[in-house]
C-alpha cells in the first residue's frame, strides 16, 4: 500500500500496491533483457556504459567545480576581511 494512503487515508488516495512477486518478476525480466543484450552486443553495450559513465562523471565534475569555485570565493572574502581586521587592529580602530 502506498505511503499517502496509509498516512492520509482513502479520501486523499486510492488503495493501490504492487505485489512483491510481481516486482521481482519485473526486475528479473529486465535484468535478463539487459544481460542478454550485453552478451549479444558486447562492444555496443560497453560503449553505452562508457557514455553513461562519462555523462555522470561530467555532471559530478561540474558540481565539484562549482563547490570549489564557491570555496575559493569564500576564501578570498575571508582573506580580505582578515586583512582589514588586522589593519584596523594595527591602527587602533579595533581593540584586542
Amino acid at each position: 500500500m502506498c505511503y499517502t494512503y496509509k498516512k492520509k487515508g482513502k479520501d486523499i488516495c486510492s488503495s493501490h500496491y504492487i505485489r512483491e512477486q510481481d516486482l521481482i518478476h519485473i526486475i528479473l525480466d529486465d535484468l535478463r533483457r539487459v544481460t542478454h543484450f550485453a552478451r549479444q552486443k558486447e562492444t555496443l553495450f560497453a560503449e553505452y556504459i562508457n557514455r553513461k559513465n562519462s555523462v555522470e562523471l561530467r555532471r559530478e565534475i561540474t558540481g565539484l567545480q562549482r563547490e570549489l569555485d564557491a570555496a575559493r570565493r569564500r576564501d578570498a572574502e575571508l582573506t580580505a576581511l582578515f586583512k582589514r581586521l588586522y589593519e584596523d587592529n594595527v591602527l587602533g580602530r579595533v581593540t584586542n
